[in-house]
């Protein structure tokens, strides 16, 4: 298997389950909360880094440009972005969370807070249901997915290039 197809699913398969396990033990409701998707960029760019640094060194012959080496850091977050978001698009379809009980009962809390009025709080109610559609989810998930890898795969192009 080619090391950006193999890295890629490594990187998806984690993001996606690191996913479930935020939801269903209710870690996004703690302090760790705000960090805890983070995680998800790191291992993706770790996994650019290996994808490409194995491409060039198993596939390559030790030797890799700079268009080859996007390429490459491009294909590992790609496919990594796709079956996120497959898996995101599973999770909003089918599994029940109180996720979104949690989000309307923060919208109404910070609302209150900030003395908006009812209409306001409604309107924003009804974006963040528009919001959290499987097929929105997952879209956003390829593109939170595919900005930092593009970053990522242009950074290590130059860190890992040997003409």
């Amino acid at each position: 298997m080619k090391p950006t197809i193999k890295y890629g699913l490594i990187s998806g398969v984690f993001a996606g389950s690191w996913m479930f396990i935020q939801f269903m033990t209710g870690v996004y409701k703690t302090s760790f909360g705000s960090i805890a998707g983070s995680l998800f960029y790191i291992l993706l760019l770790f996994c650019i880094f290996i994808g490409v640094r194995e491409t060039r060194d198993k596939l390559l012959n030790g030797l890799i440009d700079i268009k080859t080496a996007v390429g490459n850091g491009l294909q590992v977050a790609a496919v990594s972005a796709v079956v996120h978001a497959l898996i995101t698009y599973i999770y909003w379809v089918w599994v029940p969370s109180d996720f979104y009980v949690y989000l309307v009962d923060t919208v109404k809390q910070v609302g209150a807070e900030l003395k908006k009025s009812p209409e306001e709080i409604a309107e924003q109610l009804e974006q963040l249901q528009e919001n959290l559609k499987p097929f929105r989810q997952a879209t956003l998930t390829i593109f939170n997915s595919m900005i930092p890898g593009i970053f990522g795969s242009i950074l290590f192009a130059f860190i890992l290039k040997k003409p």
